[in-house]
């Protein structure tokens, strides 16, 4: 994954890809499928499939073709989905931060102990997380 990816989604504002980016490379998400949800237009959204065991007890949300199906979390548009990124990326030993500019942009910085660190700037703290969390596996 290149940094100019990401920036492509962002000024695309391809939000729920990069949603999708966050989940696979921040978090190790596996089995993301998007699929066609109809509603009052045709809308392609992520979801997270879970293979089953057919025998097994058969969860709410199963579809037909044996998944086990959850809605992918809106890293980059909720504070408190874009929160789990904090908790996987930050141990005890590191350090979170997060301010906001006169200029209304929010700054997010993850600061390591062998003092670097990654910063992502956004118009929204949660994408600001994002960005900084993208911007660490990047870095490793």
């Amino acid at each position: 994954m290149k940094w100019s990816e990401v920036e492509r989604l962002v000024r695309d504002l391809e939000f729920r890809e990069l949603d999708v980016l966050v989940a696979e490379k921040v978090m190790g998400t596996k089995g993301i499928i998007w699929q066609d949800r109809i509603a009052s237009e045709h809308v392609r959204q992520p979801t997270i499939g879970y293979e089953y065991d057919p025998g097994k007890f058969v969860p709410v949300g199963t579809n037909r073709d044996g998944f086990y199906q959850t809605r992918l979390p809106y890293y980059t548009m909720s504070i408190a989905d874009a929160w789990l990124l904090v908790e996987k990326l930050c141990p005890a030993e590191d350090e979170f931060r997060i301010r906001r500019f006169h200029n209304q942009d929010w700054a997010c910085t993850f600061q390591y102990f062998d003092g670097g660190g990654d910063d992502g700037i956004a118009n929204t703290a949660p994408l600001a997380i994002c960005l900084a969390a993208l911007k660490t596996v990047i870095r490793q």
